[in-house]
């Protein structure tokens, strides 16, 4: 057809390299697509503008259906229908799912470390002291992730496992013993584990006001005692480092 449409056959050219290569295929395979639109097939409705058009009716869903949108980009839409911004949904749920990795990580640390030095200030002080606050941490992370919709991803958690196994294979000079350099390592691995710990509720404490259901937490109290925890295994550290790098 020629005329002010054009050549139909650039026309058609032009939405192959537009449309779907599915939607290409259903409109090539009958009418019929065009009769969902109302539009016959001897239409004087040009060729390419009848295909866009029944494109547009197979893009859009059917009656009575509604598109779903991913469950992480459910679970941060607004709770009212007011103006205000919401956390963003593509970004903080793989956030929490890092922290929540290293959580784990960081709770089977300190449980391996509260054993080796069970019987030691070190011991008491983790196991009756440090971890129990490190299990109410990841506990209370877990229970951020289920009040926003989220599920913690077993293939992160996994593999914080594997990793936190794999790495009591690290030489450290000793052969059958417990090496201070173990000691430690241990202590600085869990020295780091708390400043990013704190650095999590920090970051959370700037996004609260984006959504009722962070409003409640009270994340500048949750970094205070993540700082209280990193200052009361500072000493503990420090005597680690003077016996193993004398």
């Amino acid at each position: 057809m020629e005329g002010a449409w054009g050549n139909r056959e650039v026309h058609s050219a032009k939405l192959d390299r537009i449309l779907p290569l599915e939607v290409r295929l259903r409109l090539r395979r009958s009418h019929d697509d065009f009769k969902r639109v109302g539009v016959s097939s001897d239409a004087c409705v040009p060729r390419p503008h009848r295909s866009v058009a029944a494109a547009i009716c197979l893009s859009r869903p059917q009656k009575g259906t509604a598109r779903r949108a991913p469950r992480f980009v459910r679970a941060f839409r607004p709770l009212s229908k007011g103006k205000s911004p919401t956390v963003p949904a593509h970004l903080l749920p793989i956030y929490l799912n890092d922290h929540f990795a290293g959580a784990t990580f960081g709770m089977q640390l300190a449980r391996r470390a509260s054993r080796r030095n069970a019987g030691t200030e070190l011991g008491t002080f983790l196991a009756d002291s440090l971890l129990p606050e490190i299990v109410d941490d990841r506990r209370t992370l877990r229970m951020l992730m289920g009040r926003l919709g989220l599920r913690p991803s077993r293939g992160k958690v996994a593999a914080a496992s594997f990793t936190e196994k794999v790495s009591r294979l690290k030489p450290n000079g000793e052969l059958r013993r417990y090496s201070p350099l173990s000691r430690l390592v241990e202590l600085e691995g869990l020295a780091a584990g708390i400043e990013g710990k704190r650095a999590l509720w920090l970051a959370l404490c700037e996004v609260r006001d984006r959504d009722r259901r962070l409003a409640d937490v009270d994340f500048s109290g949750l970094a205070q005692r993540a700082q209280s925890q990193r200052d009361r295994l500072e000493q503990f550290r420090l005597a680690a480092a003077a016996e193993a790098l004398r």
